[in-house]
């Protein structure tokens, strides 16, 4: 994934897509550093649903956050989720018995080495800086 930043006379609607994806990116990647500080886990992967899995958003996401996303093949697996949940906090099923089963996903992972990641995301980080202030 080649990413691309900046506005000029020759920025095309291809950039400013590319740009938007970028933001979502970076921002997913904010809210899982917090999570993980706050929360002191390691977030190794990503599952999502719905119809915005099928454009280069889910890839971007990867790149940055340097994780697998597990796309469900079914778009309304949301009711499957709130199952899950709600089996867990009832004690319907222990953690153990979900991580058994066999959800029907495919499987994106982080084509950016970690380094151009980092890279990348600390000059957004620095540019939405400066654009703040």
């Amino acid at each position: 994934m080649l990413f691309r930043s900046g506005l000029t006379e020759n920025t095309s609607k291809e950039d400013l897509f590319f740009a938007f994806l970028e933001a979502i990116g970076c921002l997913v990647r904010i809210k899982v550093d917090e999570m993980e500080k706050e929360g002191q886990m390691n977030i190794k992967e990503l599952m999502v649903s719905g119809k915005l899995g099928y454009s280069n958003l889910l890839q971007v996401v990867a790149d940055i956050c340097q994780f697998t996303v597990l796309k469900h093949k079914n778009d309304d697996v949301n009711v499957l989720g709130g199952a899950f949940i709600a089996g867990e906090i009832s004690r319907f099923w222990k953690t153990e018995t979900m991580k058994k089963l066999k959800l029907n996903h495919a499987t994106i992972s982080p084509l950016l080495d970690p380094l151009s990641s980092l890279v990348f995301y600390n000059k957004w980080i620095e540019m939405t800086k400066r654009w703040q202030n």
